[in-house]
């Protein structure tokens, strides 16, 4: 995105024509469709806590809900 940022200030304002497609974009639209298509699904969680695991079941929505 950077150097998109950067392209325009070189190319100027017609540089703005081009759009800026980058992988978060895609990744963001897989995971939206996941989301919407696979809403009741259950996962399998697993992290570790001092060399135990801990796992447990989440569903997708609170799985891709960010963290404020």
């Amino acid at each position: 995105m950077l150097f998109y940022v950067a392209y325009i200030l070189v190319g100027g304002y017609d540089s703005l024509l081009v759009p800026a497609v980058d992988a978060t974009g895609a990744m963001s639209g897989v995971l939206g469709a996941y989301l919407l298509m696979l809403s009741y699904t259950r996962l399998h969680v697993c992290t570790f806590f001092i060399l135990l695991p801990f796992c447990s079941k989440l569903s997708v929505a609170a799985f891709m809900t960010p963290l404020r």
